[in-house]
């Protein structure tokens, strides 16, 4: 992930379309480009939701060049065709980088392995750019130095026994260290749902009558989970010689904050672990900011932007993960790829708003009727991977067929209004957004319904959520008495409510961001969402470094 790989990969992307918004976006902003990002914000920011950026390209000075640049290239080198790497190092002559580079030699090595594999059937560069994609949506990463043994270039090796001895460390799971010892070992997220992990079903259960007779037990799975998660704990702890240490995330008490529950609180509160026992409160760090490496383009979204504020839920939970997101989506409009989930939401939530919107008009619609219209809708779906789209596909038709049963069970509702659009302030920030469903219940009151398609979530995360908290809000200003505020978990059919609005945090937590975003702070915050991320490219805070240059040569895209 240098910056040098992804110019490279950007170009690579781009030579077999410019319609790949983040490849091009980050070709057209670099150092060399003749494209001007303050030229660029207010055509790009002002333009339809999902214009794909080539089309904006055309009308901004430099756009059309490059674009011609990226045409001419394609055709001489046949992208498409062409050997895999003599591909690779074209692009790389075209911007510039040195043919003896580290990050170049190594990339251009793990090509070459890849196209003799027998995963790869054409060796071309779509279906490598392709398998890139799954590969590091998998975790996998392409270390400077190679594998010992070439098979081990794909997956996680063991290291060689010289590694081994060096002084330094070593971060592994706990799996990986059965066996080992180390003088000193760190045993990070002690805390529940992270350690010991929740339990989740299987997709596909083994039958218990084919397992061993030794190890048939009259444990529920969800018992052995437990149990295999404190025998794995155990491991951990046995891998110190010298000094254990375990670290958890402190939670919030009525008055101070209290060690989590969990393993953690069961080694404390262990009267024989007294004397060799020792608490003590989480050293604060500095994170550093990245301020001093943030690309102009960031700057110019901060000083560009729209006076006025209109922010949505989604927007807001945008920004509270990762502001720098949150430019280039709400700012830039700069399209991102919507990934599986998202599709496979829309897909459900129009299913369920026919649903509804047929029941207002006193016709039932059938499982099988419902079940069509996701089907129908998810067919539009942009899901290269057929496995998972098959999934999808069941995992969605199962979840409904089980809701229209279990909705032929009960009373019909009383559905008052379905993806229910409201617009209201809050001081001087707009807040927009759709309620997916008010029913009016037996007592007067409403419930403000809103369906989740991915984990479920709880009574306590109905409680704190700044989402329901503004579909109440909105509700209210509507003249209606909302009694309640659900969220439909279609994984597991349930309901998490809650009965209270926290509006002085809902306030706060809208106008901090707000604040945050009229200051222009937009700086990224890196962390576990970066993986699933579409702008993940062209995050400074996620590049990484080989070793620093006297000085930087840039060279303008050639062919």
């Amino acid at each position: 992930e240098t910056d040098t790989i992804r110019d490279l990969l950007a170009l690579l992307r781009c030579s077999l379309s410019p319609k790949d918004d983040v490849a091009l976006f980050r070709l057209a902003l670099r150092g060399d480009s003749s494209l001007d990002a303050d030229d660029l914000y207010p055509k790009l920011s002002s333009a339809e939701r999902g214009t794909h950026a080539v089309t904006v390209f055309e009308q901004v000075r430099g756009g059309a060049d490059l674009l011609r640049h990226l045409q001419t290239f394609a055709e001489k080198h046949q992208v498409t065709k062409a050997d895999l790497v003599t591909v690779i190092h074209a692009a790389a002559h075209a911007l510039g980088i040195e043919q003896t580079s580290i990050e170049l030699t190594r990339f251009n090595g793990f090509a070459a392995s890849w196209r003799e594999k027998r995963i790869a059937a054409s060796g071309l560069l779509p279906e490598f750019l392709e398998f890139l994609d799954l590969y590091r949506e998998g975790g996998g990463t392409l270390a400077l130095r190679p594998p010992e043994r070439p098979e081990d270039e794909f997956h996680n090796g063991t290291e060689s026994p010289e590694s081994e001895q060096r002084d330094s460390v070593k971060l592994l799971t706990v799996h990986a260290a059965k066996g080992l010892e180390f003088r000193n070992v760190f045993v990070l997220r002690v805390v529940t749902q992270s350690f010991p992990t929740s339990f989740k079903e299987t997709l596909f259960e083994f039958p218990r009558e084919l397992a061993p007779a030794a190890s048939v037990t009259d444990n529920s799975d969800e018992q052995i989970h437990k149990e295999e998660e404190r025998r794995l704990f155990y491991v951990a702890m046995t891998r110190a010689r010298d000094t254990l240490s375990l670290y958890g995330k402190l939670r919030g008490g009525k008055t101070t904050q209290e060690i989590p529950y969990g393993y953690l609180r069961e080694v404390v509160e262990d009267a024989s672990l007294k004397s060799v026992l020792r608490v003590r409160a989480p050293h604060s760090t500095q994170r550093s900011e990245h301020d001093n490496v943030l690309p102009h383009w960031i700057s110019v979204a901060a000083t560009r932007g729209r006076r006025e504020i209109e922010l949505s839920a989604s927007a807001i939970e945008t920004y509270s993960i990762c502001p720098l997101k949150f430019a280039l989506q709400y700012r830039w409009r700069l399209p991102e790829q919507p990934s599986a989930a998202l599709q496979y939401g829309a897909a459900m939530h129009s299913a369920l708003r026919d649903f509804y919107e047929a029941a207002m008009k006193g016709v039932v619609r059938s499982a099988d009727e419902t079940v069509q219209i996701f089907l129908r809708e998810f067919e539009l779906a942009k899901i290269d991977e057929d496995l998972q789209r098959r999934l999808y596909q069941r995992q969605g038709s199962e979840q409904l067929r089980q809701f229209v049963r279990l909705r032929q069970l009960e009373p019909q509702p009383n559905v008052l209004a379905t993806e229910k659009s409201f617009r209201f302030a809050i001081e001087d920030v707009m807040i927009r957004g759709r309620i997916d469903r008010i029913d009016r219940l037996p007592e007067g009151g409403v419930l403000v319904l809103d369906y989740k398609t991915g984990a479920p979530r709880s009574d306590a995360d109905a409680g704190r959520s700044v989402q329901l908290g503004l579909y109440g809000m909105a509700a209210r200003l509507e003249k209606l008495n909302v009694e309640r505020l659900a969220f439909y978990n279609l994984e597991d059919q349930s309901l998490a409510e809650t009965k209270r609005i926290n509006e002085d945090k809902v306030h706060s937590t809208v106008l901090e961001c707000a604040s945050g975003i009229s200051a222009g702070n937009f700086a990224p915050t890196p962390g576990f969402h970066c993986n699933h991320c579409g702008y993940y490219s062209l995050c400074p805070a996620t590049a990484e470094s080989t070793f620093a240059l006297p000085e930087k040569k840039l060279v303008a895209i050639g062919v």
